[in-house]
């Protein structure tokens, strides 16, 4: 009796774990959480709104990101000779696959038509770029309030001046990420050849700038998510979670990126109309993408806090 009274107690079921099972242990949790979170939260329905607001936004995004190009190229090529507007066409027109030139090509027409009210179009695209990203900002806020369990709202007057504050936040980060991903595309070999003909630039960066300005658009893109998680909800979510929650979403972001990175550099259109149509698929497809990773982002957050309150209530009770 003595000796089995003073045999030592058996460790914890957890304690006995090696650290390569605990790992797998962890992440089989956090998957079923999520999958079951997903599922109650109807997340599929709900990525289907976020990517139609995103699209959107995305039109008068696009159309403010074309007029801009067409104010700031013909300060940084040189132009010589050329007119302003002629180095703008030219360079549009370089950008798109193979079409039939003249002054009845539907595409010159368009090209023409663009730098001809370019003016009243930044106009219209920044209006209708406010009021579609508000909306946009609106429905993720909706969308996170449902995944964190939030049941409070702002109100409208509130809920749009915030959201236009977000929304300046937000699309600054992203343009510098953008910003960055487009230089680093132009500064490699192939991109370079396209614009040594322009004038622009005649030397290639090294790998490690590369990787140095790929670490830099990944940061931005981590803050961005991070000010939405952490930001957006009316209560606001702990730094910790919107973390975790802005690290996933950038990783499955950048996965993405480079899937569709790869896609366009095989991508090889016979004619416009393919070539269109198959963007617009693609478009659609990333657009779904990029509202569902969002989505998932917050449910790992949320699984995150609650994993951490449950050990904060076992350390309570054991105690």
């Amino acid at each position: 009796m003595e000796s089995s009274a003073a045999a030592p107690a058996a460790a914890p079921r957890h304690e006995r774990r090696s650290p390569l099972a605990s790992f797998g242990w962890t992440l089989r949790d956090y998957a079923k959480r999520v999958w079951d979170n997903s599922g109650e939260d109807n997340v599929l329905f709900l990525a289907g709104g976020i990517a139609f607001n995103l699209m959107l936004a995305a039109v008068p995004f696009v159309l403010l990101l074309a007029t801009g190009a067409t104010f700031i190229l013909p300060l940084l090529v040189d132009a010589g000779h050329l007119s302003s507007n002629s180095v703008v066409f030219d360079f549009i027109d370089r950008l798109l696959p193979d079409h039939a030139h003249g002054p009845n090509s539907a595409v010159d027409r368009l090209i023409s038509d663009l730098l001809n009210r370019r003016s009243s179009l930044t106009w219209y695209s920044s209006i209708g770029f406010v009021w579609f990203s508000t909306r946009l900002f609106g429905s993720l806020r909706t969308v996170l309030a449902s995944v964190f369990d939030i049941e409070t709202e702002r109100g409208i007057i509130a809920g749009k001046i915030f959201d236009v504050k977000i929304t300046i936040v937000a699309t600054l980060l992203f343009l510098a990420s953008v910003t960055v991903s487009t230089y680093l595309t132009l500064a490699t070999r192939t991109g370079t050849m396209a614009l040594v003909t322009m004038g622009l630039r005649n030397e290639v960066i090294g790998r490690v700038d590369y990787w140095i300005g790929r670490g830099i658009a990944f940061m931005f893109i981590g803050l961005m998510f991070f000010a939405l998680y952490k930001y957006l909800p009316i209560r606001r979510v702990r730094a910790s979670s919107a973390f975790v929650a802005a690290a996933f979403t950038s990783v499955a972001f950048e996965l993405a990126r480079i899937v569709f990175s790869y896609y366009l550099n095989a991508f090889n259109p016979t004619s416009l109309y393919t070539g269109a149509l198959t963007a617009i698929v693609a478009l659609v497809v990333w657009f779904y993408y990029a509202a569902l990773i969002f989505i998932l982002g917050g449910e790992v957050g949320q699984v995150y806090e609650l994993r951490r309150v449950r050990k904060r209530q076992r350390e309570v009770f054991t105690d």
